[in-house]
């Protein structure tokens, strides 16, 4: 049979592609699969999140597989392992001795594991030039890691490492060393070798001092401190010239020296968060300098000579003590960005309105009582911070800042707000909480950009309907204000996913409320609401409602279950007087209620009604105490119209009081009583509530006979229990509606003594009897009878 010897070629290739690699598979030496095969063993690899290849049912692969073990690299023609990457792989324990067999590793990353020790056989890996270890929970390092001469690049961070060994001063070829976030307390004089060192990161540690010995590093172009506990840092630092970052923030330096204002290099200076009080002059020679952050200091004035820092663009200056700030960092007009919150600055330089470039200016936490209209000039503005100062007015210039989409001007003592701010059409963030604003101008329904607006504890008592235009509003905050009342309208701002109504004096919220699908936080508690709409049930996207501190009583809705995205707190129906016997509705809410009981502090009819020592006129009623003990007590209901209508008969101020006499009966009626609480205002709500009647038991009282009241024309009978007056449904008590004693103006002169039936015919009777006598006297008269 003839075979081409094109076909003849393609076998071959595919011969050679199927054998190939097995053959170079099979060249790796034992001591590098055994090395394998014990890190499995003793890092638990049974549990790591990939062990892909490493084993095949309870055996481990065949000899000549280890180049597809998952993180196992190999060299070209696959006869040595020259990688090892097992990053977030759940490795445990220490690493083994063996693992020094894998002489040709070139790079190990065991980074994110839980390891707790560095075999000293590591230092056989003369080859390894990157070694990456951190997050992991070593103790210590071995010594023998200073042979690692080859190494390039070292990670030890994310560790318990109390100490470095100074041996690592021998890695003359490493360029980066990080040993962040441990709790090293100083670093070894010798680091001060590392000539080839571009980037050293000591940060999150607990260093006090840092060697002057790094004034060598003349390599170095980064260097992180920050967050130790340092007090100084050497002048030699002074000698980094080549420096372009230097980051020292969150330690306790008091000064830093002038030596750095030789890092001409330099491009980002932070200094955050320590003790400064003034900063040196010559940082003004800083003229590669684009970054500088001086936060959280103590300073009182800052040196002119930052003025000379021509290619900064941003300048943070928060959170010091300064009173003023000067007129030269109007020369700086390639800033983008200004800090200057949390200060005591009185008044700012008008020289600031030539920083055109700025497109971030915060001034907030301040003292100021006026802003210069040129702040109108800055175009390029997208962020103004003016919040906590004691501004009055704005200027109506800053309704030139077009581009301008976030603008805070809270906690000041604005009692209104330009109209013309409605030309800001960018506008995404408006910040107004904390002022003195009684309304708002109907102008900001044309901010349609408007994503988030922010009204809280001013004196609004209402808000336009016109807001239904800000058809891109996610978040409305009107907490703390004297709103009656909400428009419907609201119920259009259907991207809104935030509503905040909290301390108002609404009565009712609109069943449009039911139309924001997208809401996710509803917030109406400390207010006057009555009832709960039943449309809140439609709400389905809702994590947190809160409803607590209101009037609420009656049955809670049984659609609220609907309500199924409510986080585990994130629902408070408390201090409220609702109820329920919809036992799966109790269960669901509780489930969600903030504290998780529902019940316990609501305001409820008393239970277990009963009546005792029932008299002509009188009765004893008892009931169990509610289980609400805050400050309050009982009101006792009673009816004669079948429960119709219901007056009040009296009232007890001590919750633990559960017992009343009803007096002034009458025994030709029957009296429905029922016992209702009430909780005075407290911290926790700001109204008083009384329950509703709906809940409590009912009881009927039949007095005994012999004291039947017939009430005068117009007059209340002696129970005192008529139809209630428009005015507060209480019952007259009895000095204005008894029958008047023998003592009293108007009198008839007859008393009637208690339990007497007073008989409607007797003046008639009385009438026919006089008019019979005089009769009889005149018939006798005229007759002339003797007797």
């Amino acid at each position: 049979m003839k075979v081409s010897i094109k076909t003849s070629k393609l076998f071959l290739s595919f011969l050679l592609c199927a054998v190939l690699p097995n053959m170079a598979h099979a060249s790796i030496p034992a001591p590098e699969r055994n090395a394998l095969i014990t890190l499995y063993n003793v890092t638990g690899g049974d549990s790591w999140a990939n062990n892909t290849h490493w084993k095949t049912d309870a055996a481990f692969s065949a000899t000549g597989t280890e180049c597809d073990w998952y993180g196992v690299t190999c060299n070209a023609t696959g006869v040595t392992i020259t990688g090892l990457s097992l990053p977030f792989n759940n490795l445990a324990g220490d690493l083994p001795v063996e693992l020094g067999n894998l002489t040709n590793l070139t790079y190990l990353d065991l980074n994110s594991n839980q390891l707790t020790n560095i075999p000293v056989t590591l230092d056989n890996l003369t080859s390894l030039t990157a070694l990456n270890l951190y997050s992991n929970q070593l103790t210590s390092i071995p010594v023998a890691l200073g042979n690692l001469t080859n190494l390039t690049r070292l990670s030890l961070d994310k560790n318990q490492l109390t100490s470095i060994p100074a041996a690592l001063g021998n890695l003359k070829k490493l360029t980066g060393l990080s040993l962040s976030s441990n709790q090293l307390t100083n670093i070894p004089v010798t680091l001060g070798n590392l000539t080839s060192l571009t980037r050293l990161s000591l940060d999150k540690n607990q260093l006090t001092s840092i060697p002057a010995a790094l004034g060598n590093l003349t390599n170095l172009t980064y260097l992180d401190a920050r967050y130790n506990q340092l007090t100084s840092i050497p002048v030699a630092l002074g000698d980094l010239t080549g420096l372009t970052t230097l980051s020292l923030d969150r330690n306790q330096l008091a000064a830093i020296p002038v030596a750095l204002g030789n890092l001409t290099s330099l491009r980002t200076l932070s200094l955050n968060r320590n003790q400064l009080t003034s900063v040196p002059v010559a940082l003004g020679n800083l003229t590669s300098l684009r970054s500088l952050s001086l936060n959280a200091n103590q300073l009182t004035n800052i040196p002119a000579a930052l003025g000379n820092l021509a290619s900064l663009t941003y300048l943070s200056l928060s959170g010091n003590r300064l009173t003023s700030i000067p007129v030269a960092l109007g020369n700086l007009t390639g800033l983008t960005t200004l800090s200057l919150n949390r200060n005591q600055l009185t008044n700012i330089p008008v020289a600031l309105t030539n920083l055109t470039s700025l497109r971030s200016l915060s001034l907030g936490g301040n003292q100021l009582t006026t802003i210069p209209v040129g702040l109108g000039n800055l175009a390029s503005l997208t962020w103004l911070y003016l919040d906590s100062n004691q501004l009055t007015s704005i200027p109506a210039a800053l309704s030139n800042l077009t581009s301008l989409t976030y603008l805070y001007l809270g906690d000041n003592q604005l009692a209104s707000i330009p109209v013309a701010l409605d030309n800001l059409t960018n506008l995404t963030t408006l910040d107004l909480n904390k002022n003195q604003l009684t309304s708002i101008p109907m102008a900001l329904g044309n901010l349609a950009s408007l994503r988030s607006l922010s009204l809280g504890d001013n004196q609004l008592t209402s808000i336009p309907i016109v807001l239904d235009k800000l058809i891109n509003l996610t978040y409305l905050y009107l907490n703390d204000n004297q709103l009656t009342s909400i428009p419907t309208e609201l119920g259009n701002l259907t991207s809104l996913t935030w509503l905040y109504l909290r301390g108002n004096q609404l009565t009712s919220i609109p069943v449009t409320l039911g139309d924001l699908a997208g809401l996710r936080s509803l917030s109406l508690g400390d207010n006057q609401l009555t009832s709960i709409p039943t449309e809140l049930g439609n709400l389905g996207s809702l994590q947190t409602l809160m409803l607590e501190g209101n009037k609420l009583t009656g049955t809670i809705p049984t659609n609220l279950i609907n309500l199924t995205s409510l986080s585990s707190t994130g629902l408070n129906l408390s201090h409220n007087g609702l109820h329920t016997t919809d036992s799966s509705l109790l269960s669901f809410l509780g489930s969600r209620q903030y504290g998780g009981d529902i019940m316990g502090k609501q305001t409820l009819d008393a239970e277990g009604v009963l009546v005792s020592e029932v008299t002509q006129t009188t009765a004893n009623i008892t009931w169990r105490p509610v289980s609400y003990i805050q400050a309050g007590g009982y009101r006792i209901y009673l009816s004669t119209d079948g429960g119709v209508s219901y007056d009040l008969a009296g009232e007890v101020t001590d919750k633990a009081t559960t017992s009343f006499t009803v007096t002034g009966m009458c025994s030709d009626k029957a009296y429905l009583a029922r016992i209702h609480s009430y909780t005075s205002s407290h911290k926790n709500n700001q109204n008083e509530i009384e329950s509703n009647g709906l809940w409590g038991n009912t009881v009927t009282i039949n007095p005994l006979q012999g004291n039947s009241c017939v009430p005068s024309s117009g007059t209340p009978d002696g129970g005192g229990n008529d139809t209630p007056d428009s005015g507060n449904n209480a019952i007259p008590d009895n000095s204005s509606n008894d029958i008047p004693d023998s003592g009293s103006s108007g009198s008839s002169g007859c008393s009637l003594k208690p339990g007497a039936a007073f008989d409607p015919l007797l003046p008639f009777m009385l009438l026919f009897a006089v008019i019979y006598l005089l009769n009889g006297y005149r018939y006798l008269n005229r007759n002339k009878v003797r007797f």
